[in-house]
């Protein structure tokens, strides 16, 4: 059998006849042995006699078989396990997934963390695969496509290497699975170069020897397929090897040395450095360098660093939006009720658990959604917006859970992914859920029941590991009483639910959001040092906000476009005039029937802030409880205001001196 009958390529190159070959396998026909590598043969073989079902998952799952104690036991002493971690976290950069089946063909995860669920590796269990040959063969295995033995596996592509201690005894299996659906030949020479790095690596811990050469030139191998930054180190600390994407992402040049290159290395390193609460300076979340020991001994290591160029999440061409840029530093506002929801969800954020999303149009759902992602351990995942409204109701079945190849008639001849399978891993968030069609309810639900996914037209049994954030802006428990949308739905979608509060709720966080409104828009529009009027922001207190942030958003971008760029303030004048109409009409009404709260607040929304705060200091004789009271804020606020104005700071500590203390 020559060797190329093994590789991905070949595999690609004869799709279709290995799809063929194991049809007519099945049925008890002759396969044709310039297709089929004798490998996969020969396992198709035994599983057939040892009588696996060919067409369900039906695997058996050992869930916590073994002890959380002896799983740390096991990873204590076995050796793979000291680059099992390291490895996995580049891998899973590259959206493959990597597993260890120790030598009683057991999975175990890399971390007692991971050590959840158990399933066996043999070919009794799992029929054809790549783990399961390269268990019962005690060799490398690579197994693609229709080659699996379970129609389930057919769009699995994996690659197997048997692990063996010093004294050739058997440890286990390792695992890598490329991406599905199509793998390319790239990511297959990467999975090869990192399973030979670990089995290299784990033999030069036992036998003290080191053969640099043969490690430079297997990392060698991989570098040019990696997207991300790639800086192999040798054992004194110099750079031996380096891609390309490397120096774009540190902003280096090929000509420049090597002591150049470390230098922004170091600042690179500096700017993205995590804190404890996830995020870098800048408020965004900051990537970290994964590294790997490819040599041990005598204190000499070569070592591998992987930096992660800057990104927010994948895009799909269905999904609503193609990244999530937005964190909880970004939702404004000092409102209680929203400040409430804020909390709720940063609570929320780091569990699995679904949230429901309850507000307005334009209310910051998506900004809401957006922020529980980044701050969950799916950060690094694929973020999916799906706005339920705008997709017609006869594709966006196909469009949440893909199709295969002729399901209908208009489909694509090579099947499509769908949302769900693509966000695995990751967040999907669906905007205006209760726009989903009844028949796409029954069908989400099941999914998020089961975890499992079909196709359109598909019998294949996807896995699914999505978390699910929903937003709607109507009642969805009354929908369900109506019959208007599923209950079991809702409480499955509805574990936290948490309401966000409409724009004319919160009107004493109006001038906040304006104020950041025009210092985010100025600069795209070459202006410094805009103002807002008082007029100006009191038309804008006293709207009701139908559109609420988003309206406010693009009532301020208009205000902007058609100010006198030589006057550079804000007033009424650049209002719609039924907004004018709308808010005079407001501020008459609420004068007659609340004046007292509603004028602290209206004096607090006008430029002159700190005159406000000083005037009702005077009032209130210096007590800052009953002055945060009439301003309709916290102590702490108050506080803060006060010592980031100078002139309030000079005002405080005059009355302090003069009259012993605030």
């Amino acid at each position: 059998m020559s060797e190329d009958m093994t590789t991905l390529q070949f595999y690609l190159d004869h799709e279709e006849e290995t799809r063929s070959e194991r049809e007519n396998f099945l049925k008890g026909e002759d396969v044709d042995p310039g297709v089929i590598p004798k490998h996969i043969h020969d396992s198709w073989l035994r599983s057939k006699a040892l009588g696996v079902n060919p067409y369900t998952m039906n695997i058996p799952l050992r869930k916590k078989i073994v002890s959380v104690k002896n799983a740390e036991q096991f990873l204590r002493i076995n050796p793979v396990a000291s680059y099992y971690g390291d490895v996995e976290k580049i891998i899973r950069n590259f959206g493959c997934e990597i597993n260890f089946a120790g030598h009683n063909g057991l999975t175990l995860g890399g971390t007692p963390d991971d050590a959840k669920h158990y399933y066996s590796n043999r070919e009794k269990f799992l029929g054809t695969c790549a783990s399961a040959i390269a268990f019962e063969t005690k060799q490398p295995a690579r197994c693609f496509g229709h080659q699996n033995y379970k129609t389930p596996f057919s769009q699995q592509f994996g690659l197997s290497n048997p692990v063996f201690d010093t004294e050739q005894n058997f440890i286990g299996v390792v695992t890598i699975l490329l991406p599905r659906p199509r793998p390319t030949r790239e990511q297959c020479d990467m999975a090869e170069a990192l399973l030979e790095l670990m089995r290299l690596s784990f033999y030069q811990q036992n036998t003290n020897e080191t053969n640099t050469k043969e490690q430079y030139d297997l990392l060698s191998r991989a570098l040019p397929f990696l997207s991300d930054g790639v800086i192999l180190f040798d054992r004194h600390g110099n750079i031996a090897r380096h891609n390309e994407s490397a120096l774009r992402i540190l902003g280096a040049k090929k000509s420049e040395s090597s002591d150049k290159i470390i230098d922004k290395l170091e600042q690179y390193r500096s700017r993205h450095t995590r804190h404890r609460d996830g995020s870098n300076g800048n408020g965004r979340d900051a990537q970290i360098e994964h590294r790997i020991n490819a040599i041990s001994g005598d204190d000499k290591s070569a070592s591998l660093i992987i930096l992660k160029e800057p990104r927010s999440s994948y895009r799909h061409p269905a999904s609503g939006t193609g990244a999530a840029p937005y964190t909880f530093k970004d939702l404004l506002g000092e409102d209680r009720d929203f400040l409430r929801a804020k909390h709720e969800a940063f609570i929320v954020a780091p569990t699995n658990a679904s949230v429901l999303l309850c507000g307005e149009t334009g209310s910051g759902k998506e900004v809401f959604a957006q922020s529980i992602h980044n701050d969950s351990l799916r950060r690094e995942a694929p973020f999916f917006a799906v706005n339920c409204g705008a997709v017609p109701d006869n594709l966006i079945e196909s469009e949440l859970f893909g199709y295969e190849a002729g399901s209908f008639t208009g489909a694509s001849p090579k099947g499509k992914i769908g949302i769900l399978e693509a966000a695995s891993g990751g967040t999907l968030f669906l905007d205006e859920v209760e726009s989903m069609p009844p028949h796409v309810q029954v069908r989400l639900l099941r999914a998020l029941s089961i975890g499992i996914i079909n196709r359109v037209g598909g019998i294949m049994e996807i896995p699914l590991n999505i978390r699910v954030v929903s937003a709607t802006k109507c009642d969805l428990l009354q929908m369900g009483t109506e019959g208007r949308f599923r209950e079991d739905l809702y409480y499955r979608l509805s574990t936290c639910r948490i309401r966000i509060p409409p724009l004319r709720d919160r009107r004493s966080d109006i001038p906040i959001l304006a104020r950041y409104f025009v210092a985010k828009m100025e600069k795209d529009l070459g202006y410094s040092d805009i103002s807002l009027a008082d007029s100006f922001l009191e038309s804008l207190y006293y709207y009701d906000w139908r559109g609420n942030v988003r309206e406010l958003e693009n009532t301020i971008e208009r205000a902007l476009i058609f100010m006198n760029p030589e006057k550079k303030i804000l007033d009424r004048t650049l209002l719609y005039p039924e907004l004018l109409e709308e808010a005079d009409f407001n501020r008459s009404k609420n004068q007659n029937n609340t004046p007292a709260l509603d004028s602290a607040r209206l004096n607090l929304l006008k430029a002159g802030e700190a005159q406000t705060i000083e005037k009702c200091l005077v009032q209130c004789n210096y007590n800052i409880p009953a002055t945060a009271q009439t301003l309709s804020m916290t102590r702490q606020t108050l506080y803060r205001k006060i010592r980031a104005n100078p002139a309030l700071r000079r005002f405080v500590e005059e009355h302090k001196q003069n009259s012993g203390g605030v």
